[in-house]
């Protein structure tokens, strides 16, 4: 199999239909090894950032 260096499969993503990009998004934590548990903490954790959804904060949205 070919190796792809980072910046090919972000162009390979980037290209890809929206329905295929969210079946990736979908299998993404198992791919790179997160862990059911990881993964659920991550989500649970999630809600406690909402406060950075405001106008001021959002010149940071872009880097």
């Amino acid at each position: 199999m070919q190796n792809l260096s980072l910046t090919q499969i972000e162009r390979a993503i980037k290209r890809s239909e929206p329905e295929d990009q969210r079946r990736l998004l979908v299998r993404l934590p198992r791919l790179v090894g997160l862990d059911i548990g990881t993964l659920a903490l991550l989500k649970l954790a999630g809600p406690s950032f909402e406060f950075w959804n405001n106008e001021q904060d959002s010149i940071y949205d872009r880097i």
